[in-house]
């Protein structure tokens, strides 16, 4: 039986946020990158990673869309390998990013918002691999333009979660962010698979082809 999408979306993105932020606060050293390269740098927990990469999964089996059994392996390994990509990615850039931000602004400022700025290149490589991910556990491509509104939607995500929680001291900006931006993600690309189902439902009642 199909379950509903968007509130399927909006649980999973909100229960796998809230499991990402307390592995990250609570359990930081738990399956990093040096767990899987010997010598290498040990990072964030790559464990968020698995964590949303079977909410996205999940949420293709329990709304009647999922593909495969190895479809949905697949999605979970590519949501894994973006988390980490994204996290490192974010780190690296930082630095630079500090350099473009004008001096003028106070210290707390420029912090913010060359955090925020960093964050959204994890944004990219985050937004993209899950809109390939997503495909992939549905055996169904997703739009360019689903895409291109899923990495808007995640970058509003990262500056509300900053810039709406700067004074928190216990993390909150990240369960915030973490919640947020799933959510995001998942409401997105159930928005756009939505759509394009009732567009081949119409033009298979009017006889006309559907769009891809």
């Amino acid at each position: 039986m199909k379950i509903s999408r968007m509130p399927t979306a909006a649980v999973l993105g909100v229960t796998s946020g809230a499991l990402s932020f307390l592995t990250i606060k609570y359990y930081p050293d738990i399956f990093t990158l040096a767990s899987i390269i010997p010598g290498a740098e040990k990072g964030m927990s790559l464990v968020p990673g698995v964590i949303f990469g079977v909410a996205v999964a999940l949420s293709m089996v329990v709304t009647g869309a999922a593909g495969r059994l190895p479809a949905l392996v697949g999605a979970v390994l590519i949501v894994l390998a973006a988390w980490g990509a994204a996290y490192h990615a974010s780190v690296l850039v930082l630095p630079y990013v500090e350099t473009l931000v004008p001096a003028a602004m106070d210290n707390a400022g420029r912090e913010l918002l060359s955090m925020s700025l960093a964050m959204n290149v994890g944004n990219l490589i985050g937004g993209i691999a899950t809109m390939v991910a997503a495909g992939l556990a549905a055996g169904r491509r997703v739009p360019g333009s689903t895409v291109v509104l899923a990495l808007i939607a995640g970058a509003l995500s990262v500056f509300a979660a900053l810039y709406g929680a700067r004074d928190s001291k216990d993390g909150e900006n990240l369960a915030i962010l973490f919640i947020l931006w799933q959510t995001a993600m998942l409401s997105v690309v159930h928005a756009s698979f939505m759509r394009l189902d009732d567009e081949a439902a119409r033009a298979a009642r009017g006889g006309r082809p559907a769009r891809p």
